[in-house]
């Protein structure tokens, strides 16, 4: 009885700390050699990046490989690197994704949202007729203040997210639970602003964590 009760206290452990290890992954891109210039952080699967450079090096973090490809939703021909570039050759880069990652997490992003500098709104659909279990909340490009984040659930009741209220870019909020546990989404709500100046702009990136089949509800 001991050593069953061990093994599953074992078995949690190297769960939760790979949990922890992946979600600590993150890639961040330059536009020179030697970790300068612009840069762009990503902290989990993208299937459309919107890269405004072609990046020449790259620093890992949290170990891993990820793969770099030149089509959205993974396509072409993809190259996989496993430690920070100093120097790479340029290219083009239109998603990206930790080697496993979509198998391991389950994270969907389900919302892609371009925030512009100052006090804004949206609304966004979510085309999925998928059972989702917990949500987070993403920044890319510029820190994002978050005013208000809401998903609207299958039944049409809306769930407010309480995140950060600055989000810094390649940054995500802590995992939310949906009221109800599995849950379809039908949109997403922000009122938020980049903190930057001039024209810049940023982006809010939502992920929902899917129900597998078998998983208590």
């Amino acid at each position: 009885m001991k050593r069953a009760i061990m093994s599953v206290v074992l078995a949690g452990a190297v769960i939760a700390s790979a949990a922890a290890q992946q979600q600590a992954q993150e890639i961040t891109f330059f536009s020179n050699e030697g970790y300068s210039g612009t840069r762009f952080a990503v902290t989990g699967p993208r299937t459309t990046l919107d890269l405004t450079f072609q990046p020449r090096s790259a620093s890992l973090r949290g170990g891993g490989t990820w793969e770099l490809c030149p089509s959205r939703d993974y396509g072409g021909g993809c190259q996989r690197i496993s430690a920070s570039t100093r120097t790479m050759r340029a290219t083009t880069v239109r998603s990206v994704r930790p080697v496993g990652a979509v198998a391991a997490s389950g994270w969907r992003e389900i919302a892609r949202l371009n925030v512009r500098d100052g006090a804004d709104r949206d609304l966004a659909a979510v085309r999925s007729s998928d059972m989702f279990r917990e949500v987070r909340v993403c920044a890319e490009r510029n820190p994002i203040r978050i005013r208000r984040a809401e998903v609207q659930l299958g039944n049409g009741t809306w769930q407010r997210l309480f995140v950060p209220a600055v989000l810094a870019p390649g940054k995500c909020s802590k995992n939310i639970d949906l009221t109800g546990d599995a849950r379809r989404i039908r949109a997403v709500r922000f009122e938020y602003e980049t903190l930057s100046a001039g024209i810049a702009r940023g982006t809010i990136v939502v992920q929902a964590l899917a129900q597998v089949e078998g998983q208590p509800r």
